[in-house]
């Protein structure tokens, strides 16, 4: 999960060209990234929290443009961000691309980059964009044509938004806080700030909507077939996963999921299983944590080691368990309390703008709790 902050300013005078790097654990608390922009300033500790392992201020005058990325290193070889590419392009990236190309030592932002170095004539960056497969968010600065292109894979699992402001000032970030002005990029867009024209173009679509075919097959005559495609195709999708995510401190990363005991999660942790078995681990068993997060219920009464979730949690985690003596499966209990989470709620919900939903909440808060545990 990495962090993404991009600022175009036509009408400021910007100082000189700078690349300044921050170690990782530097506190952006008090940012020392100070600028003319207070919306630059203020959404910087935002994106630097996306990023624990590396921060980066890049300003080029000449393009009236300011950089901050930072990174969280899932896969190697570590990459700081943002990249130049031969002084052509400007790229930040965020997700996880599973090409076919790409290797499980491989790093998504240099595989684009050489997309980008190798781009033939009659091509451009935005059939670059469409030959990526995963859950990602972009920010490409094409110097030679002055376009800013940005946007999300047609999913949108990745957050990204953009304001362009009254004088034709462009912001793109990975998450914004409740900084007024911006909205959600649309899943699949390719959006094209024109530096030149100060024009937004937002009608260039990755590929057509996804549909739910109108076949009907009242006998399941197909049934076993598409059960076993559907089984190849969820297993492939975990493998990829499980098999091409490398932390940067691994000793502290075991695998994790988010577990409420259901249908969902209970299937992904068991082909988490399968494809641990597949691979020969010669350090003991590999371990599994099943993160289930539960809270308390004022309206009920309910304390979180009584909810639904809690118990249906515990009796999937001992199915699966016997189902996979060979790993280590442990359930993770995290109790929130009522005033914990009022507590937390507004800050949480500060984190996850421009989400707004009560779902968008849940599931954020639930990720927010495992994470301080």
């Amino acid at each position: 999960m990495c962090g993404i902050l991009l600022h175009y300013c036509p009408h400021k005078q910007l100082s000189e060209d700078e690349l300044t790097e921050f170690p990782e654990g530097t506190d952006f608390g008090k940012t020392t990234c100070v600028n003319e922009s207070s919306i630059f300033n203020r959404i910087i500790p935002y994106i630097a929290a996306r990023g624990p392992n590396y921060s980066s201020l890049r300003v080029i005058k000449a393009h009236q443009t300011r950089w901050f990325s930072s990174v969280l290193s899932l896969r190697r070889p570590f990459t700081k961000q943002s990249i130049n590419v031969d002084d052509r392009y400007y790229l930040q990236f965020n997700g996880e691309l599973y090409n076919k190309e790409i290797s499980d030592w491989d790093n998504d932002s240099l595989y684009i980059a050489s997309l980008l170095q190798n781009l033939e004539d009659g091509r451009n960056v935005v059939d670059v964009i469409r030959s990526l497969e995963g859950e990602y968010a972009y920010t490409v600065y094409d110097v030679k044509s002055s376009i800013f292109y940005f946007g999300r894979d047609p999913i949108g699992k990745r957050s990204l938004s953009y304001s362009v402001t009254l004088n034709n000032e462009l912001y793109v970030a990975s998450v914004t806080g409740a900084v007024e002005g911006f909205q959600d990029c649309i899943g699949g867009v390719v959006y094209e700030f024109d530096t030149r024209t100060k024009l937004l173009n937002g009608k260039q679509r990755l590929r057509p909507p996804y549909e739910v075919t109108s076949r009907i097959d009242p006998e399941f005559e197909s049934l076993s077939k598409i059960s076993k495609n559907l089984y190849d195709v969820l297993h492939d999708s975990v493998k990829k996963r499980v098999e091409s995510i490398h932390p940067a401190h691994i000793e502290n990363s075991p695998i994790a999921i988010l577990f409420s005991g259901g249908i969902d999660c209970s299937v992904i942790a068991a082909l988490v299983c399968e494809v641990l078995l597949e691979n020969h681990h010669e350090c003991g068993k590999p371990t599994i944590e099943l993160l289930n997060v539960s809270f308390e219920n004022p309206r009920t009464g309910l304390l979180p080691s009584g909810t639904p979730d809690r118990k249906l949690s515990i009796s999937s985690a001992k199915i699966i368990q016997n189902l996979y003596p060979q790993i280590d499966i442990r359930l993770v209990e995290v109790d929130v309390p009522y005033e914990k989470y009022l507590k937390w709620r507004p800050y949480v919900i500060d984190l996850m703008y421009a989400k707004q939903t009560e779902m968008d909440l849940s599931i954020a808060i639930a990720f927010f709790f495992v994470v301080k545990r």
